[in-house]
């Protein structure tokens, strides 16, 4: 077979071309001059004419080294050796015409992708022969490189196209290991790479479930180093989002691959998305991709719509505070800001995303004092953002505002926390992880292996693992800070369980007066369930093994239950929300000592209005004060999207305040003398 390179020859056939397509079609066939001109000038052709140029081109496709060299060829091992194969100069030609017909009339004519179908193996067996060449022999023949860069892009969105209208045809192994070949070993600062990306995202989507096999490609070509796929990935995002002008579409394909990257499943990806700083690298470069001004490309609307997605999917997971911790440090309010002009014409999945973020999962985080300290300095650092931008009055004002509500009352509460407690001290203390019994005599032991969880026996241990700690042993092992901050917010969350069950008492005991008549509050048990917002409350009898309102919920240890019937202290089931899953502890707190103050419905002074917890049929439950209600009356803190979002620096406004209206009270020992105080000082105003 011989093609060799005559430019007298080459210069005729494209004058043929330019005068008679249909002449050149048929010269193809035999001619592999004029079909190497025919896949050249493939997009020129007229519409009618592509279905048969397409036959052509897909005859006898090369898919690996054949023929003789041209002379003036080097050494076998070379670049310029390969390129100078027939097999290998005819495969690239019709490679690149294949595509383009493809890419560039598919969407025309859908019935271009069917006609593949006989061919498909063959493209395929062709472009990883391509790829083969391009990956393995870089040095040297720029013109080929050019040549091959740009056959790439096109056979990429060739992908694309063949994902949207055939996306059986892309199930096949060589389909999948072509894209991820594609996409890691192409320059992301070539400015006709972008295709590749986009080729990924649509492959991911048209295998659905089945896109863990792309992943795995993904792995191979990096030689299974995942610090190296996250850079990879991450550096994608920035070359797409410093293009001018920009390409939203690649910069949407780049965040969604990121999101499919970092699956729940994909812990390896996950680990090093963190451990390198790439999670905030991310978080960054979507903030900084917030602050470019409006523009009138409805694509923009996708691309917001992906970086919400990543918001959610990274956030929404098990042992989700380091998560929270990091988006919301690196800019997740400051985008929420700068991108509220673009709400009214939100698509559907943004608007989802918002909603759940802001309406239930966030507000249900809340409870880790890391998150609502995280959140408490955002909010202050990037109070300019969201003032500036109209977020209060616009399409998503009812979620914003109650996150708004819900991180008011958690900072007040711990500020009065840190105020009558040293806090340091309490985050020192070490309690068991399940049932939250206090390490007196230095006897618990903790998880051998992350080092985070602490028992106080056997029985913990094995419970502790079942209920949850299974599934985040391995992250906690390998993100050590991660496990310090979540021991530190065990620790805290018990105070903020017995003080938000103290509140609810009233409630509380009607509603166990209305479940079991004629057994007495102190053999009752209670379950709160944060990962609902307000919280859902229930009770049930220390001596039943399970909860009538809820079947799938197992009650806690035989003897827990015998340690609250035997003695002052109430029992509480705590579920709180990591992911897709919950997690359970129980707390045991004795309120036999505890003042009561006057409840809510009989007081006609209380202007500030607080999430109130509900049962397990949605109605409210009657409170009493406590002081958070002191402070936020005192303060008059009725409106927490004001106090929260109103620049400069209202955290740290509302922080001085707070720790002024405490001072007042500063030589008093008891809280609850502190608190008499506060309330007497709230009836007086």
């Amino acid at each position: 077979m011989s093609f060799t390179i005559n430019p007298a020859e080459i210069e005729v056939a494209n004058r043929r071309f330019a005068r008679n397509a249909v002449a050149t079609i048929k010269a193809a066939k035999t001619s592999l001059l004029d079909r190497s001109v025919l896949a050249d000038h493939a997009q020129m052709l007229p519409l009618r004419l592509a279905p048969s140029a397409l036959e052509v081109l897909c005859t006898e496709l090369p898919s690996s080294d054949s023929g003789e060299p041209d002379p003036a060829s080097p050494s076998p091992s070379s670049w310029n050796y390969r390129i100078n194969l027939p097999s290998f100069r005819l495969a690239l030609s019709v490679l690149n015409g294949v595509s383009m017909i493809i890419a560039h009339f598919g969407p025309d004519d859908v019935t271009l992708v069917d006609k593949l179908s006989d061919k498909w193996s063959s493209v395929l067996d062709c472009l990883l022969y391509v790829l083969d060449v391009f990956i393995n022999t870089r040095e040297g023949g720029a013109v080929y490189q050019n040549t091959t860069s740009v056959t790439l892009s096109n056979a990429a969105a060739m992908f694309s196209m063949v994902c949207f209208y055939a996306p059986d045809k892309m199930k096949d192994e060589r389909a999948i290991k072509a894209t991820a070949q594609l996409w890691f070993h192409r320059d992301p600062e070539d400015k006709i790479s972008h295709p590749t990306t986009r080729a990924v995202k649509d492959l991911c989507f048209a295998l659905k479930e089945g896109y863990g096999k792309l992943l795995d490609f993904l792995v191979d070509e990096c030689k299974g180093d995942m610090d190296r796929l996250v850079g990879f990935a991450i550096k994608r995002l920035f070359v797409a989002m410093l293009r001018s002008p920009i390409i939203y579409e690649e910069v949407e394909s780049s965040i969604e691959i990121i999101i499919l990257l970092s699956d729940e499943k994909r812990r390896k990806f996950r680990v090093s998305l963190l451990r390198t700083k790439g999670f905030e690298m991310v978080c960054d470069a979507l903030a900084r991709f917030s602050r470019i001004p409006e523009p009138s490309a409805p694509e923009k609307q996708d691309t917001i719509a992906a970086c919400f997605s990543f918001y959610y999917h990274s956030m929404n997971t098990e042992i989700s505070t380091q998560w929270i911790h990091e988006a919301v440090s690196h800019g997740f309010f400051e985008a929420f800001g700068n991108f509220s002009p673009s709400y009214a014409k939100a698509n559907e999945m943004t608007v989802k995303n918002i909603n759940d973020l802001f309406g239930a999962f966030l507000p249900s985080q809340l409870i880790y004092m890391s998150v609502v300290s995280a959140a408490a300095e955002a909010m202050d650092r990037d109070a300019n953002a969201l003032a500036k931008q109209v977020v209060v009055e616009g399409r998503f004002r009812q979620v914003w505002a109650q996150f708004c509500s819900v991180l008011l009352e958690r900072v007040v509460w711990k500020e009065i926390f840190e105020v009558q407690l040293n806090v340091t001290a309490l985050a020192d203390r070490v309690v068991c992880s399940v049932c939250s019994k206090v390490d007196g005599n230095h006897s618990f032991s903790r998880c051998a292996r992350c080092k985070s969880a602490i028992y106080c026996s056997k029985d913990c241990q094995v419970y502790g693992w079942n209920r949850g700690h299974k599934k985040e042993c391995k992250f906690l092992c390998e993100i050590p800070e991660m496990a310090l901050t979540r021991t530190k917010d065990d620790v805290i969350l018990n105070a903020l369980v017995r003080d938000d069950v103290w509140r609810h008492l009233p409630g509380l005991e009607e509603l166990a007066k209305d479940r079991y008549p004629g057994t007495p509050f102190e053999k009752i048990g209670i379950v709160i369930d944060y990962s609902s917002v307000p919280p859902t409350f229930a009770v049930f009898r220390l001596e039943d093994d399970s909860i009538p309102d809820d079947a799938s919920l197992s009650v806690t240890r035989k003897s827990t239950r015998q340690e609250a019937l035997h003695s002052n202290k109430t029992l509480m089931l705590v579920k709180t929300r990591q992911g897709s899953s919950g997690y359970l502890r129980s707390v045991l707190a004795d309120f036999s000592t505890r003042k009561t103050y006057p409840r809510l419905s009989e007081h006609n002074h209380h202007k500030v209005q607080r999430m109130v917890g509900r049962n397990m049929d949605g109605e409210s439950l009657e409170t009493q004060m406590d002081g958070v209600d002191m402070i936020m009356s005192v303060l008059n803190l009725q409106d927490a999207t004001v106090a929260l979002s109103m620049p400069p620096h209202p955290l740290e406004r509302l922080r001085k305040r707070i720790s002024e209206a405490m001072g007042r009270g500063e030589h008093l020992a008891s809280e609850f003398t502190l608190f008499e105080m506060m309330f007497k000082h709230m009836l007086k105003v």
